[in-house]
Order: C-alpha cells, then structure tokens, then sequence
C-alpha cells in the first residue's frame, strides 16, 4: 500500500468520524419539521423487503414518508395479460403502516416500464385495438 492510499484512507475515516461526531446526538429531519412537512424518500424492493438494514435503518430514523421506486409501475404490477403480483405493494405498505409513515404513490404508467404485451399481441405483432 503506498503512503498515498493510507493517507486517503486516513482522510475518509477523518471525514466520516467527523461527520458522526457532528450529528450526533441531534434529532432527526422527521422531528426538526414535523410541524412543517413530511421528510420523503423514494425506496427500492430491497429496503422494502429488508435486505438492506442500514438503509432501512436510516429511513425509519429519519423520514416520515415513502414512496415506491417501481413497486407500483405497471410492468411489475400486472406483468401479463392475466396476471398479477401485489406482494411488493403489500409490503411496502406494511412498513409504512408499521413505522405510521405516510405512503404516496408514484408513476403508474412509465414509457420505459410498460410491459411488452400492452403493444404486441403475443406474436410480437403491433397490438390492435381488442389486445
């Protein structure tokens, strides 16, 4: 290792020990404005389910609202004609429920996270208008 990576290591351990010391013991964003407005944060499945416990961790201690990244976009929703998958909704709705956050929607319909069948009529075919 050279003396220039210790030194960048020496100085990122400064930095964050700093920054920890410095907010330490002061209160959360949710509590400085909670007579102002919600503290927001958009989360990933991931958080949502629980598999990553620091960022979840973080987001109960300061936020007091949520919003789905792409739980609730069409594609993951209603993926194919005939079916449907709200497991991930229920969820993160459970954890706002839980940690009494209030929960507000996001993009239903997105260019980008529209599924196929929606334009193609199963033979990868434009779509008519009975499809």
């Amino acid at each position: 290792m050279t003396t220039l990576s210790r030194h960048k290591i020496f100085l990122t351990g400064l930095t964050v020990a700093i920054v920890a010391f410095a907010f330490a013991g002061r209160p959360a964003l949710k509590k400085i404005f909670a007579k102002d407005f919600y503290i927001g944060v958009a989360l990933n499945y991931d958080q949502v389910a629980g598999k990553d416990a620091a960022a979840l961790a973080l987001v109960k201690e300061q936020f007091n609202s949520i919003t789905p990244e792409n739980a609730l976009k069409w594609e993951r929703v209603h993926p194919k004609p005939d079916e449907y998958n709200f497991a991930p909704v229920d969820q993160f709705v459970a954890l706002g429920e839980k940690n009494k956050m209030f929960m507000v929607g996001h993009v239903l319909v997105w260019h980008s996270q529209t599924p196929p069948w929606v334009f193609e009529d199963g033979a990868g075919k434009p779509a008519n208008r009975e499809v």
